[in-house]
């Protein structure tokens, strides 16, 4: 149970102690390992998850860009993050 006083700090900050950060899912097509990390400012709006080498597999230019993905499994492409981007 939350005490008074923490109470009124996420009142007065406007804090969700039920509210759930915003996870974004990472994963390696090398090796295939995920990890749940924070969503990045560079990530396409509705990105939930990014396929990008991690750092056991990635070497010094594997030349692979990460790629996104939406919750329905579709690639965002990069045209859509040029034209959210100018909007």
């Amino acid at each position: 149970m939350r005490s008074p006083i923490e109470i009124m700090i996420d009142q007065a900050t406007g804090h969700d102690p039920k509210s759930k950060p915003d996870l974004i899912t990472l994963r390696c097509p090398e090796c295939g390992r995920e990890k749940k990390a924070a969503r990045h400012d560079s990530d396409p709006p509705g990105t939930v998850v990014v396929v990008a080498h991690c750092d056991q597999c990635s070497g010094e230019d594997n030349g692979v860009y990460p790629t996104y993905f939406r919750e329905d499994g579709t690639q965002i492409l990069e045209e859509e993050n040029h034209e959210n981007a100018r909007s």
